[in-house]
C-alpha cells in the first residue's frame, strides 16, 4: 500500500508531504487543494507504467497537458512525485518530470528507487543513464531466481527457442544458451546509457544486468499495477438516475468514475443470486438508505431498477426516490466490487444524503477497515461523517493511528496543509480557526464527551 507521498510543483502545491492512513480524510473549502492529492495518486495509477511514465489523462481523471498540472502553470517547472510503498518489501520511489517539448506531456527526468536489496536510478541529461546496485545477501527472493525448477525450465526451452535481438538497426540471432547465461548473471553493479525509455525491454535489461535487473525493474512497475487492480475512484459528479437501462454484457463491469455500470453490476449479482447481492441489501439496511433493491427485466434488453425506501413501502423506480440514493449507490457497489485489501477514493460521498446516512457511512467505512482490511481516501465537506469518525475513535471502534486527517487552506499564491489529530478523548488538535467555521464540529462535542 501507499503509506507516504510527496508532491512538488504539482498543481496547486509547491511542496506537500502526507502520510496516508487506513482512512485518509481530506478537508477544506472548495478549491483548497483536496482534489489535487487524489489526482496525483490516480494519475500515477492510471499510467500503467509508473514510475517510468506519468499520464495526466486516463481512465480515472483528465488533467490536460504538462502546463495544466504544473504549479502556477509554469512549463519550466520540474514536477516531483514520490511515494513510500509499505508491502512485504518497502520501496521508496522518487520521480522528477519535465515537459516533453513535442508532446507537451510529462517526460521522466529522473527516477530513484530504493529497497533493502537494490537501488535503481535513471537520470536524464542529453541521454538517459541507468544505474543499478544489487545487494544479493539482502534479497528475500534470491533463492527463487536460482532454484532447480527455473533451471530445468530454461533447459527445456533451450531446445527450440532462438531470441532475436535488434542492435543498432541490425538483426542477429542469439541462442537461448547465451541468453540463459545473462539470465542467471546477477551483477552487483550495472551502469549503461540509452536514448529512449522504450528501449528498456526484457531482453535489453537481461543483457545489461542479468535476470535480477529485469526482475527489479518489473517489480517497480508491478507495484502500481497491483495497487491499481484493487483501486477505484468515484468522483463528486455522478450520473443522474434513468427510468430504464439497457443491459450491458461486458465482462468488466467495474463501476466508472461517474457511477457508470453500477446498475448492470446489481443486475448481474441479483441474477446469479450472488452473495454480494445479499450483502449489498444488508448494508443498505444498516446504513438506513434502503430496505430493498430489485431489478425488473423489460422488453428490448432493458431493465428497471426498483427500490424500497421504507420497511413496509412499495417498490418504486430509482428515478422516483430521493436523488441522494442514486448518488450513493455507485460508491457502495464500487466498494463491494473491490473486495479485501482494496483502495477506494471518493469525492464528497455526502452529496444529497440525509445527515444520518452520512454518519452511517462513516460507520460502514470503519467496519470495512476492520473486517476487510480496506483503505479509503475521502474528500469531504461533511461534519456528520467527521464527527462519527471521532465518535468511533472515542468508542475504540477504530484506532486514532489508523486515521489521517488533513485540512487545506488556499491562500491564493500557496496552499497550506494542516495535519489534524483526532484524539482518543474526542479532541481535534492542530486545527486552524477556519476549520471550525467550515465544519460545524462543536455541536458534536457533548455527544462525544458522553461516550467517553
Amino acid at each position: 500500500k501507499i503509506s507516504n507521498l510527496k508532491f512538488e510543483n504539482f498543481k496547486c502545491f509547491k511542496n506537500i508531504e502526507l502520510e496516508l492512513g487506513k482512512l485518509t480524510l481530506l478537508t477544506g473549502a472548495n478549491s483548497s487543494g483536496k482534489s489535487s492529492i487524489i489526482y496525483g495518486i490516480l494519475g500515477s495509477l492510471q499510467s500503467g507504467e509508473f514510475p517510468f511514465q506519468f499520464s495526466p489523462n486516463g481512465k480515472y481523471i483528465e488533467m490536460g497537458d504538462f502546463q495544466e498540472i504544473s504549479n502556477n502553470r509554469d512549463k519550466n517547472n520540474i514536477i516531483k512525485i514520490s511515494y513510500t510503498i509499505s508491502n512485504s518489501i518497502s520501496y521508496t520511489i522518487e520521480t522528477e518530470w519535465e515537459i516533453d517539448k513535442v508532446r507537451k506531456l510529462p517526460l521522466l527526468k529522473s527516477l530513484i528507487v530504493d529497497t533493502i536489496f537494490f537501488n535503481l536510478q535513471i537520470i536524464k541529461t542529453k541521454n538517459y543513464t541507468f544505474k543499478f546496485k544489487y545487494i544479493a545477501e539482502k534479497d528475500p527472493k534470491k533463492d527463487i531466481y536460482n532454484n532447480e525448477f527455473a533451471n530445468k525450465l530454461l533447459d527445456i526451452l533451450n531446445e527450440n527457442i532462438n531470441i532475436i535481438r535488434k542492435d543498432n538497426g541490425k538483426s542477429e540471432n542469439k541462442t537461448f544458451q547465451e541468453v540463459k547465461t545473462k539470465f542467471q548473471d546477477s551483477k552487483p553493479y550495472t551502469e549503461f546509457s540509452f536514448n529512449e525509455l522504450s528501449e528498456l525491454n526484457d531482453i535489453y535489461l537481461i543483457e545489461k544486468g542479468g535476470f535480477v535487473l529485469k526482475q527489479a525493474y518489473d517489480s517497480v512497475v508491478e507495484i502500481f499495477k497491483e495497487i491499481d487492480i484493487k483501486t477505484n475512484y468515484i468522483s463528486s459528479f455522478r450520473l443522474h438516475p434513468d427510468r430504464t437501462y439497457y443491459e450491458q454484457t461486458k465482462t468488466d463491469l467495474k463501476v466508472g468514475k461517474f457511477g457508470e455500470r453500477y446498475t448492470d453490476q446489481i443486475v448481474l449479482w441479483e441474477t446469479k443470486k450472488s452473495k454480494k447481492y445479499k450483502e449489498l441489501v444488508n448494508k443498505l439496511n444498516e446504513i438506513n438508505l434502503l430496505k430493498d433493491i430489485k431489478t425488473k427485466r423489460l422488453e428490448g434488453g432493458r431493465y428497471e431498477l426498483l427500490v424500497r425506501p421504507q420497511e413496509n413501502g412499495q417498490l418504486c423506480s430509482l428515478a422516483d426516490v430521493g436523488f441522494g440514493i442514486s448518488q450513493f449507490l455507485p460508491i457502495l457497489v464500487a466498494d463491494f466490487q473491490l473486495g479485501n485489501n482494496s483502495f477506494l477514493f471518493v469525492s464528497q460521498p455526502e452529496i444529497h444524503l440525509h445527515p444520518s446516512v452520512q454518519a452511517n457511512f462513516a460507520d460502514y467505512v470503519i467496519s470495512q477497515i476492520k473486517t476487510s482490511k480496506k483503505s479509503y481516501i475521502i474528500e469531504t465537506h461533511s461534519e456528520y461523517l467527521i464527527n462519527r469518525i471521532r465518535l468511533g475513535i472515542v468508542k475504540e471502534e477504530i484506532s486514532d493511528n489508523d486515521i489521517k486527517t488533513y485540512y487545506f487552506r488556499n491562500n491564493g499564491d500557496n496552499v497550506e496543509n494542516f495535519p489534524l489529530l483526532l484524539t482518543k478523548d474526542g479532541q481535534i488538535q492542530n486545527a486552524p480557526e477556519d476549520f471550525f467555521k467550515t465544519y460545524m464540529i462543536d455541536v458534536m462535542d457533548i455527544a462525544i464527551n458522553s461516550a467517553k
